[in-house]
């Protein structure tokens, strides 16, 4: 399945940059992932068919290739799979996060991921029902996590803009083919 989820940013695109590199640094993208993750998973498990079970994974392991150049902006290409003994019935999860620039004062972070839903057969039924929905809750929090890192990178930083972000788009295109 392919899902494709962008926001706006009240930075210059350098600036969410700059800011980027230091978050990578200190693991923030890790604690994000694992935080989003999870806002999935509370979604899944309060929406799906394994109710309040105990047991469920909620660790994910991330992988991170080093962020390339691209248009105005930069691209960070991440994988990230559930780990533990149900790992297994998780999908792993392919992505390109994008911070590109909208103008001099704005830029939009944006995500193109792909999974697999688990379980063959049954596994894509499921993600009609539920998990698909569980997935766009994961990258709304992502998304919404690092607009909240870039902003307001550390508490020393100069207060960014505070009027009250934009929504997550979810957009409605296909990947292209290679």
């Amino acid at each position: 399945m392919f899902i494709h989820a962008t926001l706006d940013l009240p930075l210059p695109v350098a600036s969410a940059v700059a800011r980027l590199y230091p978050a990578l640094g200190r693991h923030r993208l890790d604690e994000l992932s694992s935080d989003a993750y999870a806002a999935g998973l509370a979604t899944l498990t309060r929406v799906g068919p394994f109710g309040d079970t105990a047991g469920l994974s909620k660790t994910v392991r991330l992988e991170l290739l080093d962020p390339l150049p691209v248009d105005a902006g930069v691209r960070l290409q991440l994988r990230w799979v559930a780990t533990g003994a149900t790992g297994q019935l998780f999908p792993a999860l392919d992505a390109d996060l994008d911070i590109i620039a909208v103008d001099e004062q704005r830029c939009a972070l944006s995500i193109k991921a792909v999974y697999t839903p688990p379980l063959g057969a049954a596994g894509a039924g499921l993600d009609r029902l539920v998990l698909h929905r569980a997935a766009r809750a994961t990258m709304r929090s992502l998304l919404r996590g690092l607009r909240r890192s870039l902003t307001d990178p550390s508490p020393a930083a100069p207060p960014a803009d505070r009027s009250r972000p934009g929504p997550v788009r979810f957009l409605q295109s296909a990947p292209t083919p290679p």
